[in-house]
């Protein structure tokens, strides 16, 4: 499976089209000890692939590589992935399917960190960037 992810202020996706506004920064300067980012992308899945069940992960990992923590729960979005053709798919033809993800309320340490985008356990896309706090 091929695929991209990018940080973004705000993503949605609508009649399967990704909507992204704000898109494509790597540093975020935390004026608020919260603060909130959305993930956008999409994930081709070969036509061999097009209709079986795939693991799906976006996690965010500290700049250690350890999965990020809030009240013992890693932070990410965690599901399946995998439907029919739609109509209209010619056989042989990837699907793509796009995503969109928000987190609200995100209390990060300055420091690098990177949202790690899997399938099947396998590495997808990455998004990396850095947390300033001001003094």
């Amino acid at each position: 499976m091929e695929g991209f992810i990018l940080l973004c202020d705000f993503a949605e996706v609508l009649d399967g089209k990704l909507y992204v506004m704000g898109g494509g920064w790597t540093r975020i300067q935390r004026a608020q000890p919260t603060f909130s980012v959305s993930i956008a992308g999409k994930v081709l899945i070969p036509w061999a692939e097009v209709g079986h069940s795939h693991a799906f992960a976006v996690t965010l990992m500290d700049s250690d590589r350890k999965p990020v923590l809030h009240d013992d729960k890693r932070v990410g979005a965690f599901g399946e992935i995998g439907q029919d053709p739609p109509p209209g798919l010619d056989e042989g033809q990837p699907l793509d399917l796009p995503i969109a993800f928000r987190f609200d309320g995100l209390n990060l340490d300055a420091g690098s960190y990177s949202w790690v985008c899997t399938v099947d356990d396998e590495h997808l896309a990455e998004a990396a960037f850095t947390v300033i706090v001001p003094d």
